[in-house]
C-alpha cells in the first residue's frame, strides 16, 4: 500500500498548493487515475481525515501528476467508490525483486514540512481505524499500528527514508537534515538542498529505492 502525503510539522510527491473540494466542503474522494509502469492504473483516494477528529488537506491529480495540499493524504488503490472506503480495493504492490522509481517536486516544501511517499500494510489491516478509512501506522497515528516503510520524508532542506517494525515509531532511518539515529548523515547541506550539487531540490528529482531478495 503506497501512501503520498503532506503534513506539517509531523508528517507526497510533490505540497504545492491547490484545491479539490466536495461541493459539501470535504474532501473529493476519488480524484482520477495515475498509471505506474509495471502495475498499471491506480486509482487515488484520498483520506478525509488526517488524524482523528482532524479534517485533511484536500489532494488534487494534475496530468498524473499527486499533488497533495498542507495535511492530504492519498492511497493507491485498485478501485474507488466515493464515500466508502475498503482495504479490500487498496493496492498490494509486490515490490520483492524489484525497484521503484518515481519523480518528486519539493520544491515549495520549507522547514517543518514533511512531503512523504510511504508504505504500509492497509490491504491486510481489518480495522477501519479512527480515520474511518483502515489508515496504520507505526506512530498510531489513527489508532492502529502496522509495519511502514518510508522511502521519503522530506523537504527541500532535508531528506530522510526509515524503516519502521508495528511497534516501532523511531524506526531506522538514514538521510541528512532533522533528527537522524546516532547523527549519523548520509550527506550535507552542499549536497542536497535549493542549488545542491547532487540533488538540487529546487527542480524536480527521481527517487529510486530497491527490495532485493539476497543479502
Amino acid at each position: 500500500m503506497a501512501i503520498v502525503r503532506a503534513a506539517k510539522p509531523i508528517l507526497a510527491l510533490s505540497a504545492l498548493l491547490g484545491r479539490a473540494l466536495a461541493e459539501d466542503g470535504g474532501v473529493t474522494q476519488c480524484v482520477g487515475k495515475v498509471k505506474v509502469k509495471g502495475i498499471g492504473q491506480q486509482a487515488v483516494v484520498a483520506t478525509q481525515l488526517n488524524q482523528p477528529g482532524m479534517p485533511a488537506g484536500p489532494v488534487m491529480n494534475i496530468a498524473g501528476n499527486v499533488r497533495p495540499d498542507m495535511w492530504g493524504r492519498a492511497y493507491f488503490a485498485n478501485g474507488c467508490t466515493e464515500g466508502t472506503y475498503s482495504n479490500t480495493e487498496y493496492s498490494a504492490w509486490k515490490l520483492l525483486g524489484k525497484r521503484l522509481t518515481y519523480t518528486t517536486d519539493v520544491s515549495q516544501s520549507g522547514c517543518g514540512c514533511n512531503a512523504a511517499m510511504y508504505l504500509v500494510s492497509m490491504p491486510q489491516n481489518e480495522q477501519i481505524s479512527g480515520c474511518e478509512d483502515y489508515y496504520c501506522d507505526a506512530n498510531t497515528v489513527c489508532g492502529v499500528n502496522c509495519h511502514e516503510i518510508d522511502i521519503q520524508e522530506a523537504n527541500r532542506f532535508a531528506f530522510h527514508s526509515a524503516l519502521h517494525k508495528e511497534y516501532d515509531g523511531n524506526g531506522l532511518a538514514q538521510g541528512f537534515g532533522g533528527w537522524v539515529r546516532d547523527n549519523k548523515f548520509d550527506f550535507n547541506g552542499e549536497q542536497y538542498g535549493p542549488g545542491g550539487k547532487c540533488v538540487n531540490t529546487g527542480a524536480p528529482y527521481n527517487v529510486s529505492v530497491s527490495f532485493p531478495t539476497n543479502a
